[in-house]
């Protein structure tokens, strides 16, 4: 009996007992090929000699002990096994993947810090040639001032020269007038 007809008798039988279809044929066909659901030992199969109907598919119930005919395939490991596999696995790898993490995360850290190192002496550049700009600019404003003042006292001698000179000159002009004063 081929799979698709096994298959179509089981759903027939399922439906007549429950008296609803089976509804998860899709996921049978994905899954009845897996090793979970497969029997653990191959069953020896026998057709009846009797043509009454009943009993075409039976179990062969003789010896035990015989040999299983073609080679059993062992069954994938269940969930608790594969989860207690899983953490074994983990337990021993998990040390190995924690070291490396944490290598990573202090090589990221030095970087980092390496990182705040370098703009906090570019930090410190730029703060050193504002500093020089700002001192410069205030040695020219001195001096501007300075020359300014200079300026100004020359103007102010001037003035006091031509002031004493105009106060001479009228002396003198009041001294030609009146000469005898």
């Amino acid at each position: 009996m081929l799979d698709a007809d096994k298959t179509t008798h089981a759903a027939a039988n399922f439906a007549g007992i429950l008296k609803h279809n089976f509804e998860y044929l899709h996921c049978w066909e994905i899954m009845k090929d897996e090793p979970k659901w497969q029997d653990p030992k191959p069953r020896a199969f026998a057709k009846s000699a009797g043509g009454d109907g009943f009993g075409e598919d039976t179990i062969n119930l003789g010896d035990d002990n015989s040999s299983p005919t073609g080679s059993a395939e062992k069954r994938p490991m269940g969930r608790d096994s594969a989860k207690a596999a899983k953490k074994k696995a983990n337990s021993s790898t998990g040390s190995a993947s924690s070291l490396e993490y944490a290598s990573r995360m202090q090589d990221l850290s030095l970087q980092k810090i390496s990182i705040l190192q370098e703009e906090s002496v570019r930090k410190n550049d730029r703060f050193q040639q504002l500093a020089f700009i700002d001192k410069k600019r205030f040695e020219e404003m001195r001096s501007h001032n300075q020359s300014l003042l200079l300026i100004e006292q020359e103007k102010i001698q001037i003035m006091r020269e031509k002031h004493d000179m105009e106060t001479r000159k009228r002396r003198r002009s009041k001294r030609m007038k009146d000469p005898w004063d």
